[in-house]
């Protein structure tokens, strides 16, 4: 009878989606440049959440796939670990994590949320890495709408930007937070810079859809796509 969980668990490889890409898509909650992590501000994140509209066909299909990938993560979780149980001997299910995709709520003036027909993407990366052995600042890949050019740290990408990112999917199992995925920032692409005021609580049960949840393992930096002159990049579907 087994009551306790491996505080850490590696997936197959082939288990980890890479070389993805967004449509474009409104920003929100961005930090491009300098990394902020308000429950461990020693990791320091890049983030960025991404809203679209549930009849954009290409981003839908994105979240089917990550949703999938999550089932595939929690099937091997539990097949790998076996039936679990509590103090008084009950089988208990694998927890599930905050998924990184979810519905959109619109804050009304009373304070209730509404559920909207938008999908929100949250995408995060750490700010700093190792290198021979000391921790640095990193320094995320930025590209302006032609993606041939480094978009200036000096401007603004405030919320209600348009852009997309490009990104890897990869599952965790922590025992506190259960069975998730993580979107791991590879580059973002700015198509146009904006700036509008947006409630912080706007995502599901009201927290802030920014910061990482406590315990979950990083994405790994990688090789994944970068913009092309274009402004696509190509993805397990073809190219946007």
């Amino acid at each position: 009878m087994s009551t306790t969980k491996p505080t850490t668990f590696e997936f197959p490889k082939e288990m980890v989606l890479r070389q993805r890409s967004t449509p474009i898509g409104e920003m929100l909650f961005n930090h491009l440049f300098k990394g902020a992590n308000k429950h461990d501000p020693k990791k320091p994140k890049f983030s960025t959440v991404l809203l679209f509209s549930k009849s954009d066909e290409k981003a839908m299909a994105l979240a089917q796939e990550i949703r999938n990938l999550i089932k595939q993560a929690t099937d091997y979780v539990q097949k790998k670990l076996g039936p679990q149980y509590d103090a008084e001997g009950n089988v208990v299910a694998i927890k599930p994590a905050n998924p990184p995709v979810r519905v959109w709520l619109e804050k009304q003036p009373d304070g209730t949320k509404v559920p909207t027909d938008k999908l929100a993407f949250s995408f995060s990366q750490p700010a700093e890495k190792t290198v021979d052995g000391k921790r640095v600042a990193a320094k995320l890949d930025v590209r302006d709408r032609s993606g041939t050019k480094q978009w200036p740290s000096s401007v603004e990408v405030g919320n209600g930007s348009r852009g997309r990112v490009f990104f890897m999917a990869r599952p965790f199992y922590v025992p506190a937070q259960g069975v998730g995925v993580t979107l791991g920032i590879d580059a973002v692409q700015v198509a146009e810079a904006r700036s509008r005021v947006v409630e912080m609580d706007a995502i599901d049960d009201g927290t802030d859809p920014v910061e990482p949840m406590q315990g979950v393992p990083d994405a790994p930096f990688s090789d994944g796509p970068k913009p092309d002159a274009a402004g696509g990049a190509p993805t397990s579907g073809g190219a946007f």
